[in-house]
């Protein structure tokens, strides 16, 4: 542990060196014609330990860096910065290329006053460059929780001062090494093949044998031109059953984009929908998910009519009793022509009818209901074009907030 007089002496250090051995100094040492050092080599964290020995705690992050080759400003030249808040920066200078088959003195240069941080304070350095794969190779004989105390058991004295930021890395950090290790080496490249690898395999553990509609696996149908991916399994269309028989009957519709992309050179973006529906202690349930490249109506109908043409065969009753979306109107198309086998036009006046007490409710229409989050936004950027005035718009958006929920 480090004294009291060493940890109020430190605070005040204005410059400093640390020296790189002949070894270190040749691994990341800028190759012939290039004003970098070797990308990859782990510089950072070779000049981020050399600096912790020194001054303890500090957990850095290098912006630039630049080696000046025959430059009269010096030779060589980073900044950094301690990744706390409000923490110091730093300048890591060297004044002339060290001669061959020497160390390696780089002068450090206190450019904003740093503070003592406590040992509780949980900051780390990225694991990254060849440290990370070598990681990765260490994990794949062993599992993240077991390398974590092996690193720990194995810090030194001088380490453990450090507060230990760079030599032992914690577990989530070992996991997601090792995750990443996992994908390069078992997935298949090609994203599509992977995908269909995956529906095949699905279709294998979760056999047609066990009910009677025939439907296996997961993935139900995959197209590449245009792309679409359709997800839904037997168990989706019980949930989706038991919901309109013995619950409200409710289900909740939307779509969101740049969740996902196809790789490749043209990284065709995807639109991920989902239909989904309320389950225990208000947990979310997907029933239905799917990937598709555009929002358009003949899209939508596609993946929702394979859906319900399913749990038709399931139960006679497979008209859920109201269905909340988005104010999107590819989807508001898409829902009533597959649930209610109608138009926009006819729904609307089959509504107004309604409220108008010219008819009564059938009760195997699904009524579309529109988000009351969606409508405040989409009332907001109508009246931001129309009406100038902030307080008028805010008092507007209030009003129409309340008539809302006065229905």
């Amino acid at each position: 542990m480090l004294s009291k007089q060493s940890e109020v002496k430190d605070q005040f250090l204005q410059e400093f060196t640390v020296i790189l051995e002949y070894m270190e100094w040749k691994k990341i040492r800028p190759l012939k014609g290039t004003h970098t050092l070797v990308k990859g080599s782990g510089w950072p964290s070779l000049l981020a330990e050399k600096f912790n020995q020194m001054i303890p705690g500090c957990v850095l992050s290098f912006k630039n860096h630049t080696v000046y080759n025959g430059s009269r400003g010096g030779y060589f030249r980073a900044n950094a910065h301690c990744k706390h808040e409000g923490c110091g920066a730093f300048v890591f200078s060297m004044r002339k290329k060290p001669p061959k088959h020497s160390s390696a003195q780089i002068l450090v240069t206190v450019t904003h006053p740093y503070t003592r941080h406590s040992r509780m304070a949980i900051k780390k350095r990225r694991l990254q460059g060849q440290q990370r794969k070598e990681t990765q190779k260490r994990l794949r004989m062993s599992n993240p929780s077991k390398l974590f105390y092996e690193q720990l058991g194995s810090m030194d004295r001088k380490q453990f001062s450090s507060g230990n930021y760079t030599q032992s890395q914690s577990k989530e950090v070992l996991r997601q090494a090792k995750s990443e290790w996992n994908l390069a080496e078992i997935e298949h490249k090609d994203p599509f093949t992977e995908l269909c690898i995956v529906a095949s395999t699905l279709a294998d553990c979760l056999p047609g044998k066990s009910n009677s509609l025939n439907l296996r696996g997961y993935v139900q149908t995959i197209s590449y031109q245009p792309f679409s991916t359709i997800l839904f399994s037997y168990e989706s269309l019980m949930a989706a059953k038991n919901n309109i028989q013995n619950a409200d009957g409710t289900f909740y519709f939307d779509a969101t984009g740049g969740v996902a992309f196809l790789a490749g050179k043209s990284r065709r973006k995807l639109l991920y929908y989902a239909l989904v529906q309320k389950g225990l202690n208000n947990s979310v349930v997907p029933v239905l998910q799917f990937l598709l490249e555009n929002q358009t109506t003949v899209a939508i109908v596609n993946p929702l009519l394979l859906f319900f043409t399913a749990l038709k065969k399931c139960t006679k009753h497979c008209s859920p009793k109201r269905v909340e979306m988005d104010f999107s109107w590819a989807i508001i198309h898409s829902v009533l022509q597959v649930l209610n086998c109608t138009t926009i036009h006819v729904y609307i006046k089959y509504c107004y009818m309604l409220i108008t007490a010219k008819i009564s409710a059938d009760t195997d229409t699904t009524v579309i209901h529109i988000c009351s989050a969606h409508m405040v936004k989409t009332c907001r950027d109508y009246l931001r074009d129309k009406v100038p005035n902030k307080v008028i718009r805010q008092n507007a958006i209030k009003a129409f907030s309340l008539l809302q929920n006065c229905t």
